[in-house]
């Protein structure tokens, strides 16, 4: 058994927290205790529109990918990512792993942020 909030109390890694406040599959509460009871000095709460599984912003998954690049020091100049067919059935499929990043605008995530909470 995974108990995630004892992990987010005892683990100092960069976290990035996303949640639909209209979910009604897993209340939004469950997201906030979380995030307060995360020790991490670097963690980022977002709220999203819609429900549990609402289509998401292209922005959405720019902002992810990028957090998760910057935060953990990853090269992604040589990443390969296989393809997968059920993938392209995604309103915002990326071919590669290149179009994520080519289509990033060169923001920090700080920049990304603000418009990511614009939008919602």
């Amino acid at each position: 058994d995974v108990d995630v909030l004892k992990a987010v109390m005892n683990d100092k890694t960069p976290v990035l927290f996303a949640h639909a406040e209209d979910d009604q599959f897993v209340p939004y509460c469950h997201v906030t205790e979380l995030y307060e009871s995360c020790i991490a000095d670097d963690k980022i709460l977002l709220p999203l529109s819609g429900g549990h599984n609402a289509k998401r912003p292209k922005e959405y998954t720019q902002f992810c990918v990028k957090f998760i690049l910057e935060k953990f020091g990853i090269r992604f100049d040589k990443i390969v990512i296989s393809y997968a067919k059920d993938l392209r059935q995604s309103n915002y499929h990326y071919s590669s792993f290149d179009d994520i990043i080519r289509e990033t605008p060169d923001l920090t995530l700080e920049e990304i942020d603000e418009q990511m909470r614009q939008m919602l």
